[in-house]
């Protein structure tokens, strides 16, 4: 979309539905085909704001950004050029070594939102999340002590998740 004047902050998003089943999301029913933007569109779009529109932060509101994998490879490539800082929702696996946290620091991302969930296997099985506690921990202790500021997101009393599951958590 455009935008008339100056946003110094614009929503942003770059897919429509998502390729995950979670069980307590409604994007499978709301939106059951998942496509999404180029890398390119994107650092287009987002430099288009920033200088029409004077914005100075993007909000990428998509649940998954940061997926797919090739898609977030070449937006580490194009984004430090662009110069335009962003935050964006990610899933943890995705954050999977120093190299991608420091791309994400050079890239202008300002932070992670994380839908961690659990840390708790089973609970995670059970919502079909398709990441594991021990990625979740990953992305935890990779992003630890970054540049970026992460906010993480947890279901507590999933259907079926004990006193003993949570502990987990």
């Amino acid at each position: 979309p455009t935008f008339l004047g100056e946003h110094r902050t614009v929503p942003y998003e770059s897919m429509r539905g998502c390729p995950f089943t979670c069980k307590y999301c409604s994007f499978p029913a709301a939106s059951p085909k998942w496509r999404f933007k180029s890398a390119e569109k994107i650092v287009a779009d987002w430099k288009r704001y920033a200088g029409e529109n004077g914005a100075t932060l993007i909000a990428a509101l998509d649940s998954t950004f940061t997926i797919p994998p090739a898609r977030l490879r070449r937006l580490m490539d194009l984004l430090p050029e662009a110069g335009v800082p962003w935050y964006s929702y990610s899933r943890a696996n995705t954050i999977n070594s120093k190299e991608l946290v420091r791309q994400l620091e050079a890239s202008a991302c300002r932070g992670l939102a994380i839908g961690f969930e659990s840390m708790n296997d089973k609970t995670l099985l059970a919502m079909d999340k398709k990441v594991t506690a021990d990625e979740n921990r990953r992305a935890y202790d990779l992003l630890n002590g970054s540049k970026l500021l992460v906010n993480g997101s947890f279901i507590v009393g999933y259907p079926g998740e004990t006193p003993d599951d949570y502990e987990d958590t």
